[in-house]
């Protein structure tokens, strides 16, 4: 005889029409009473459906929330760079860093005795199209331990002064004449005896010259500089 406590063996087949009716009058359908192969074990996870388990896995085993990294995709390691290469060391058009703003490099330097009047030519040939700068650095001696620089003489006796009569002392630079106005004028008296200008070049050397009226009791030289924008 079947004991009263047991279920009787049900067929899955026959439940159905009873459980489409439970569930539209919203009971409870009893299915501690089925075994066999029609009845698969309760599992609260069911990992076979990929819906109960709270990470959600889809049918290749990866979370719900994974996605592939895509090409446009920056990764976890991507410093901003959208082509996936190494970040821009700070140079917009990926060319090497630049070497440094262009500056006034000495490029021959002359000597001008005071104690004669002959042209000093550069080896440099000044082109026109170049940034051109000239500089004129010390002192010389003229008649009997009278100062004079590029441009000025007799601070070291009294007021500096640029002219003896008619005459402009001093270094000239592509100017042989003997005039007032010798080229260049150096600008105002300067202590430090270094006096600089803007030259233009005329597609050839420079020359020049240290001007006075008698060299005879002249003695030193000054020193001319020649510079370029490089």
């Amino acid at each position: 005889m079947a004991n009263a406590s047991t279920h009787p063996r049900v067929s899955l087949d026959a439940l159905v029409p009873l459980a489409l009716a439970c569930a539209v009058a919203g009971c409870a359908l009893p299915l501690s009473g089925l075994h066999g192969r029609d009845a698969a074990p309760p599992d609260a996870a069911r990992t076979d459906a990929g819906m109960g388990d709270a990470g959600l896995r889809d049918a290749g085993g990866r979370d719900a929330g994974w996605r592939d990294a895509g090409p446009d995709d920056a990764g976890p390691d991507d410093a901003g760079a959208v082509d996936g290469g190494p970040p821009d060391a700070g140079n917009s058009d990926g060319g090497p860093p630049d070497a440094g703003a262009l500056e006034w490099r000495v490029v021959e330097t002359l000597t001008i005795d005071c104690d004669e009047g002959g042209e000093v030519a550069s080896a440099t040939v000044l082109s026109s199209a170049g940034s051109w700068r000239v500089r004129a650095v010390g002192t010389c001696e003229i008649s009997s331990g009278r100062q004079a620089d590029a441009e000025y003489f007799d601070f070291n006796v009294g007021s500096a002064r640029n002219r003896s009569g008619s005459l402009d002392l001093g270094i000239a630079i592509d100017d042989a004449r003997s005039a007032r106005d010798l080229a260049p004028y150096w600008g105002s008296y300067q202590a430090s005896h270094v006096y600089e200008l803007p030259w233009t070049g005329a597609d050839a050397p420079l020359s020049a010259r240290y001007v006075d009226a008698f060299y005879g009791d002249n003695s030193g030289s000054l020193t001319l500089e020649l510079l370029s924008l490089r």
